[in-house]
């Protein structure tokens, strides 16, 4: 693979929850209609995922255990302002699984 063709990203946190989210936001850059699925059970991806939204492509989704949740609908109800705190809140219910 030529240098050209790979994603360079810089993360100080080596949690796979947080890297998940860092390098689609770095591949969002290069192809921001791209279809983005991301696969896990923990509802930190989904929380980081709603977070950081704006910085995403805006055809993400979390597959989780019940289905597929779209991003662009939760983040729409919740605007930015709330969606953009609500690790904070998720941090304080300990809740990490669906």
């Amino acid at each position: 693979m030529r240098d050209s063709m790979l994603v360079h990203v810089v993360y100080s946190h080596e949690e796979a929850d947080t890297l998940m989210i860092c390098l689609e936001a770095a591949a969002s850059q290069r192809c921001p209609g791209a279809r983005m699925v991301f696969y896990s059970p923990d509802t930190d991806v989904l929380v980081l995922a709603i977070v950081h939204y704006d910085k995403l492509c805006k055809n993400t989704a979390i597959s989780m255990v019940p289905g597929v949740a779209e991003i662009a609908p939760i983040w729409g109800v919740l605007e930015a302002e709330k969606a953009t705190v609500l690790h904070v809140f998720h941090a304080f219910t300990g809740a990490d699984t669906v």
